[in-house]
């Protein structure tokens, strides 16, 4: 009996493990950017289109507090961080306040800040692939950045300007299916999973599931950019 109910105990602790959600992240992302968002985020600076540029702004601010314990200096104040946005700006030849793609940002974090962690993924590749290899960055410590649709309601600027909108994705949650199948099973069909993104213009975090990529994402095989020293 005791073999019995031992083995019963064995299987329900392996079923419940089976079921806890699994978490991939960029350590100390989100807190390191939450510290610096009042002066940053483009509600702040009024640069309407600079979610490219603030997105870059908030990553160089992680690693430089994650490397360094401090915070850069554009981090201090409003006018500093408009100064080191007309900087970005200037570094691919755009005027201020200017919608950018992601090709401009990885030029900005390749060629002007000297980063070597910056690729952007083929969107050949395919969805399934990228998003595997997006948990492997992010486990490795690598935010990326995507590029949210303008008519997508998770969107934070849908409505206030219906414009794509670039954010920072910093984790990625696997979580149950809705077969019951636990976050670790192999048969999971991946579809609840969360992104979890942080926006530069309001600041704070947002999500969208693995089964909305298509119409959440305004990139073709969610090809995104890693960006990283």
């Amino acid at each position: 009996m005791l073999l019995i109910i031992g083995f019963i105990v064995f299987v329900q602790s392996a079923i419940a493990a089976n079921n806890q959600n699994i978490l991939y992240y960029v350590d100390s992302f989100y807190s390191n950017s939450e510290s610096v968002k009042d002066n940053l985020r483009q509600q702040s600076t009024l640069a309407t289109n600079s979610c490219g540029p603030t997105s870059l702004l908030f990553i160089n601010t992680h690693f430089q507090i994650k490397n360094n314990g401090i915070k850069p200096g554009f981090s201090e104040s409003i006018q500093n961080a408009q100064n080191k946005l007309g900087e970005l700006y200037a570094n691919i030849n755009q005027g201020y306040n200017t919608t950018t793609s992601l090709t401009e940002l990885r030029s900005i974090a390749r060629n002007n800040w000297g980063w070597t962690k910056v690729f952007r993924m083929s969107s050949t590749s395919g969805v399934d692939t990228n998003v595997n290899n997006l948990i492997n960055y992010l486990n490795s410590n690598i935010p990326v950045l995507v590029v949210l649709d303008s008519s997508y309601s998770g969107n934070p600027v849908a409505g206030a300007h219906g414009i794509d909108h670039i954010v920072v994705v910093y984790a990625y949650q696997k979580r149950q299916d809705s077969n019951g199948y636990g976050a670790s099973s192999p048969y999971n069909n991946r579809q609840n999973d969360r992104i979890y993104f942080y926006d530069p213009y309001y600041g704070g975090n947002g999500y969208f599931l693995r089964s909305e990529i298509s119409t959440a994402i305004d990139l073709a095989g969610f090809a995104f950019l890693t960006v990283a020293p």
